[in-house]
C-alpha cells in the first residue's frame, strides 16, 4: 500500500509512514485497487490454516541476499486475538515465522522488526543481527537508518553501529543522501555525515525526491530545493513528493498536480490524489477510485 501524504510504499500492516511520519488513516493498494477506511473492530477471523504457519526453507541460490524476493506475511493468532507478521516468498511459502509484532520491508538487506515494543533487524535467513533494543527503527536507505533511543533519534549503519548520534525529536530515513529531521519543533535536513545541511527553520517538511522536498512555512505548503531554495511558494495546504516530474497539491480542500516550474498541470478536483508509476497515478474523485495519467486523462489499464 501507498501513503496518502506522500506516496511512499509502505507495509500492508503499517499505521505511520516511514518516509513522512504521518499516520497512514486511509491508503491505497494497488493489488486489490481499493481504498481502505481506518481500522475499524471486526469479528475475529478464522484461525490461520497449517499452511500458513509451516515455516519453509528456500535453498540458498533463491534467497536474496536483499530479501528482495520476500513479503510482508499476517498471521491470526487465536489465542491472543492479535495479527503477528512474519516474511513469505512470492509462492506464499511462509520463510520467516509469523512471530513479530510489527514488522517493515526489506531494505539493504535488513528488515526492522518489533516484538513488545523494542525494534531491531533481521537478515533474510530470519537471523535477528542488529538486537531488538529500540523504540523506533526505520528502513534502511544510503546505508543508513533512523532509530529511537530514549526518546531521540539517531542513524545507525548496517552493523549496527552509530554513526549519527541520538539528538533529533524526529528523523526520516535517508534518500538522495538526504534526511529530513527535526528538533524543538523546528524541521531541516542533514547529510550522511549527520551535518546539517539546510537549517531546521521550517514548520514540518518531508524528504526529497526528484531534487525537491515539501516543506511547511506559516501553515503553508511549498518545495525547496537541495541547497534550500523556495523554488514553489508555500501557498498549499498539502503536499506529496514528486514522481515522474508532479507532485500532487492541495488547495482549498482540493487535491490537483503541479509540475517542477509551479505550473498546475491536472485541476484541483480530487479528494486525494497519489504519486505517479508508470505513467499512472490512482485518484479518489467524490469517492470514485480512477486513475489518471500525466495528462488528466482517465485510463482503465
Amino acid at each position: 500500500m501507498y501513503c496518502i501524504h506522500c506516496g511512499h510504499e509502505l507495509p500492508n500492516n503499517a499505521n505511520f509512514c516511514s518516509n513522512c511520519g504521518k499516520q497512514v488513516n486511509v491508503t491505497y493498494s494497488f493489488a486489490t485497487q481499493e481504498f481502505s477506511e481506518p481500522i475499524k473492530e471486526t469479528p475475529k477471523p478464522e484461525p490461520p490454516t497449517q499452511k500458513e504457519t509451516t515455516v519453509n526453507s528456500l535453498p540458498e541460490e533463491d534467497l536474496n541476499d536483499d530479501g528482495t524476493n520476500l513479503w510482508v506475511l499476517e498471521v491470526l493468532d487465536p489465542e491472543t486475538g492479535y495479527y503477528n507478521f512474519g516474511f513469505q516468498d512470492e509462492d506464499e511459502n511462509v520463510i520467516i515465522e509469523p512471530k513479530y509484532f510489527e514488522v517493515k520491508e526489506f531494505q539493504n538487506g535488513l528488515a526492522p522488526v518489533m516484538i513488545n515494543c523494542l525494534w531491531g533487524y533481521i537478515n533474510p535467513k530470519g537471523e535477528e543481527l542488529i538486537p531488538l533494543q529500540y523504540e523506533d527503527a526505520g528502513q534502511f536507505f544510503n546505508g543508513l537508518a533512523p532509530v529511537k533511543k530514549d526518546g531521540l533519534y539517531g542513524y545507525i549503519n548496517t552493523k549496527g553501529e552509530i554513526v549519527i548520534p541520538f539528538s533529533f525529536t524526529m528523523a526520516q530515513e535517508f534518500n538522495n543522501g538526504f534526511a529530513a529531521i527535526a528538533k524543538d519543533k523546528k524541521y531541516g535536513f542533514i547529510d550522511l555525515t549527520g551535518q546539517i545541511i539546510i537549517p531546521l527553520e521550517y514548520e514540518d517538511a518531508q524528504n526529497f525526491n526528484e531534487g525537491l522536498a515539501p516543506v511547511c512555512q506559516g501553515g503553508h505548503w511549498g518545495y525547496v530545493d537541495m541547497n534550500g531554495k523556495n523554488v514553489i511558494p508555500y501557498k498549499y495546504d498539502a503536499c506529496i513528493l514528486f514522481s515522474e516530474g508532479l507532485a500532487g497539491v492541495m488547495k482549498n480542500g482540493k487535491w490537483g498536480y503541479v509540475n517542477e516550474h509551479n505550473e498546475e498541470v491536472i485541476p484541483f478536483k480530487y479528494n486525494f490524489v497519489f504519486g505517479y508509476i508508470d505513467g499512472v497515478s490512482p485518484v479518489d474523485l467524490d469517492g470514485e477510485v480512477l486513475f489518471i495519467d500525466k495528462e488528466g486523462n482517465y485510463v482503465t489499464e
